[in-house]
C-alpha cells in the first residue's frame, strides 16, 4: 500500500471513529445536563413546598376575612440561597388577595393532572417568567374550613433559579468530567488501534 494512500485511509477512518465518538459524547452530555438540571430542581423543590407549608400553618379568619401571620421561618427556609430572589401570593377561596404579590402568576389546576406527590392535584411546581425573571413556584392549596368562612386557600410561593442554575452546574461538572477524560483517552486510543491496524506488514 503506498505511504499516501494508507496516510488517507487512516485518516478517514479515525475521522469516522471520531464522530461516532463525538456523538456518544453529545447524547451522554445532553442526559447528564438533564439529570443534573432535575436533581437540582428537587433539591430546591423541597424547600419551597416546605416553605407554602409552613405558610399554610398560620392561615386563619380573623374579622370575617382570612389573615396570614406570615412567619420568618417560612421563608427562612429559603435564606440560604442568598442569589436567589424570593415571592410568595395567598389568596381566600373567591380569589382576592389576603397578601403577598398580587401580579405573581399562578395558573389554575388542570383537571386531572397530578401534582408534586405524583397523585395529589393540591400540590404542584410551575415554571414562569416574574418581572422579567424566571421563577419556580410551588402551589399548595388548603381547604379552611372555619365557622364564619371555608373554602380552598391558594399558596404559592417563588424563587429565581440562580442557586438552582448553580447547583446544576456543578453537579455536570461532576459527572461529566471523567467523561471528558475518557472520551480523551478513547480518541488516543482509536488513533492508535488505527495505525495498527493499517500499519504495512
Amino acid at each position: 500500500m503506498p505511504k499516501a494512500e494508507g496516510f488517507s485511509l487512516r485518516r478517514r477512518l479515525f475521522i469516522r471513529l471520531l464522530g461516532v465518538l463525538a456523538v456518544l459524547t453529545a447524547g451522554l452530555f445532553l442526559f447528564v445536563s438533564a439529570y443534573a438540571q432535575r436533581a437540582a430542581d428537587a433539591a430546591f423543590d423541597r424547600l419551597l413546598m416546605a416553605s407554602a407549608l409552613s405558610i399554610s400553618d398560620t392561615v386563619r379568619v380573623e374579622d370575617g376575612r382570612f389573615s396570614v401571620d406570615l412567619p420568618y421561618s417560612s421563608l427562612g427556609i429559603l435564606a440560604q440561597a442568598r442569589r436567589d430572589r424570593v415571592f410568595y401570593r395567598i389568596t381566600a377561596p373567591d380569589g382576592e388577595l389576603v397578601t403577598g404579590y398580587h401580579d405573581l402568576p399562578v395558573a389554575p389546576a388542570k383537571a386531572g393532572v397530578a401534582g408534586a406527590s405524583g397523585g395529589d392535584p393540591a400540590t404542584r411546581f410551575e415554571n414562569a417568567s416574574f418581572r422579567g425573571m424566571p421563577v419556580r413556584i410551588a402551589v399548595l392549596k388548603r381547604f379552611a374550613a372555619q365557622p364564619e368562612l371555608g373554602g380552598w386557600i391558594t399558596i404559592a410561593v417563588a424563587q429565581t433559579r440562580e442557586e438552582r442554575g448553580a447547583l446544576a452546574r456543578d453537579i455536570l461538572a461532576n459527572a461529566f468530567l471523567p467523561i471528558a477524560f475518557t472520551v480523551v483517552a478513547a480518541g488516543g486510543l482509536i488513533w492508535f488501534g488505527v495505525r495498527q491496524a493499517l500499519a504495512p506488514g
